[in-house]
């Protein structure tokens, strides 16, 4: 559910990968979009009610990837982004009305809303434990060593902030 109150839903479907069906603040349906080639994750609309972001992953090779499709209010795909090989993105967020952020546990990838990459952070050695985005803003990011044992242990957790341009604003340990 955007801020707006238009909401967006991932189901099963027989037959099918998924669906994503979107509805207005009065719950009418805007449209529905049957997925045929893709494992649907997630699906969110944009803050301007303007797009729906369709996360999904493509697993029809050796390597799993993560695919992004960028539709209008009425379902019609705009644009597609196909990442590299083994990235899936559990989590997607916005970054402003057109900006939109995959997280995985590798780093955190911008895209505009034509697929275009705008910015991309991967942590070396280190695996993404929890993030938060807040006011559309900024993007916070808890890290681990890659060997730790859990989120819970003797090696400390960093903590990184990142602008909508992708640049470093803070960090922690």
């Amino acid at each position: 559910i955007n801020d707006n109150g238009i909401v967006s839903v991932v189901q099963e479907i027989k037959g099918y990968k998924g669906t994503v069906s979107v509805f207005n603040q009065q719950g009418n349906e805007l449209f529905t979009r049957v997925i045929a080639a893709n494992y649907v994750l997630s699906s969110k609309v944009s803050p301007a009610n303007n797009m729906v972001v369709i996360n999904s992953v493509d697993a029809s090779g050796i390597y799993s990837r993560a695919n992004l499709e960028f539709t209008d209010m009425m379902g019609k795909p705009a644009a597609s982004k196909v990442i590299n090989e083994n990235i899936i993105f559990p989590t997607i967020s916005f970054l402003g009305n057109d900006s939109v952020l995959g997280i995985s546990d590798q780093g955190l990838w911008c895209f505009n809303k034509d697929g275009t990459e705008k910015w991309k952070q991967e942590f070396q050695n280190k695996k993404v434990c929890s993030t938060a985005v807040w006011g559309g803003k900024s993007a916070a990011v808890a890290l681990k060593n890659e060997n730790a044992a859990g989120i819970i242990d003797n090696n400390s957790t960093e903590v990184k902030i990142f602008n909508g341009s992708g640049k470093q604003t803070a960090s922690c340990n």
